[in-house]
């Protein structure tokens, strides 16, 4: 016999608006590693509107979501670490097998043996057990979830609980866009302290990485963007110096002028488009010092000479920040309740479900760091 949860979700056709209404979501066959979160809250980051976005043709519906926060409603005959009831983040970054060579070698968040693979793990865009009333099922857009919803799957993998006096609207940004910028730098870009840096795109995930930068010792940091109101955050973050690009004739010599000459030992783009890739790697100086890449786009070509390599600059880069999800994301949290780092003021602003649409036109037009969806309207 089915059983079937009820609930509210927003999903998008190509070239049609964002819709939110009742549909249906089937949870009769739950996979065993599977479980079934409720939605307190969800982050509206750019890989969730690129992959229901009218960039490219696409049959049905998409739902999206990923940056998510919630409780625990119910788990597969399997689950062993997460519980009913447990405050978690659901994260495209995995906890890992545990056995294959990369997670034995350390790097569990490359793991390639997923052995918990559910409805919760779809390659991109396959079809979900998610019904609009008229009974066409719904599509996963880009990711494993679809948190723009009152409920959602997610395998164990990509599951971490979370203290119960964390905040859901802050949890849910840790999931991505935090961890893609603090743990991107913290565990790939070998900072070593009073390293010079130049963080080029100060959204949510530019902001997580100069705080990261921070961490590490780095200084001085340069933050650079194009919104003034993007780089006042910045200094409140910890930025020695800000450059608005719009405004600044040419920004490689306003970092090598504030550098003394110098450049910078690491530039950090998190912001997609290859010609700031090229920027970044001006910055350095001719033989050494590392371009590291957190923002990209699809088929986003990169314009370097072998010669300019070789001479001693590195290219680097890091996806979900190379994060060890069971282990770092709590320490990140205990750095939080600290008040070792900022991540109050990473949220911009919060918008009830019905509003998606207006969530992500401010996303993509307005100056934001991070917008966040808040299922409850009475917590707004």
């Amino acid at each position: 016999m089915s059983e079937i949860i009820k609930m509210r979700a927003a999903y998008k056709g190509y070239k049609e608006p964002w819709v939110v209404e009742e549909v249906d979501m089937d949870i009769s066959d739950l996979a065993p590693y599977d479980c079934i979160i409720r939605v307190e809250s969800c982050g509206i980051c750019g890989s969730d509107l690129g992959g229901a976005s009218d960039a490219f043709p696409y049959e049905g519906h998409n739902l999206a979501g990923h940056e998510i926060a919630g409780i625990v409603y119910r788990v597969g005959e399997k689950v062993t670490r997460i519980k009913e009831g447990d405050h978690v983040i659901a994260t495209l970054a995995r906890e890992g097998c545990g056995h294959c060579r990369e997670c034995v070698e350390g790097n569990r968040y490359a793991c390639t043996n997923s052995t918990n693979a559910g409805k919760a793990m779809p390659p991109n865009r396959n079809i979900s057990p998610i019904y609009k009333s008229d009974g066409e099922a719904l599509y996963f857009a880009c990711t494993n979830f679809s948190g723009w919803a009152d409920y959602t799957f997610a395998s164990e993998e990509n599951l971490v609980k979370i203290p119960d006096d964390i905040p859901f609207e802050i949890a849910s940004i840790v999931g991505c866009g935090v961890i893609t910028g603090f743990f991107g730098v913290v565990n790939r870009a070998e900072l070593k302290p009073f390293d010079t840096v130049a963080v080029i795109g100060c959204g949510g995930v530019g902001l997580s990485a100069l705080q990261g930068a921070k961490f590490c010792g780095a200084f001085p940091i340069i933050a650079i963007d194009v919104f003034d109101e993007k780089l006042e955050y910045a200094k409140k973050l910890g930025a020695d110096y800000v450059i608005n690009a719009k405004t600044t004739p040419d920004v490689v010599a306003e970092v090598r002028r504030i550098t003394e000459g110098y450049g910078v030992d690491c530039a950090i783009v998190a912001s997609p488009g290859g010609q700031l890739k090229r920027q970044g790697f001006n910055m350095l100086p001719a033989n050494h010092g590392t371009l590291f890449c957190l923002g990209y786009s699809r088929d986003e070509p990169l314009d370097l000479n072998g010669f300019e390599v070789t001479r001693g600059r590195v290219i680097r880069g890091a996806s979900m920040g190379s994060t060890r999800i069971s282990t770092q994301i709590p320490k990140l949290l205990q750095l939080y309740k600290a008040g070792k780092i900022d991540l109050d003021s990473m949220v911009s602003n919060r918008f009830p479900l019905e509003k998606v649409a207006e969530a992500i036109d401010s996303t993509m037009n307005s100056p934001v760091r991070r917008n966040v969806l808040i299922m409850d309207e009475k917590l707004l």
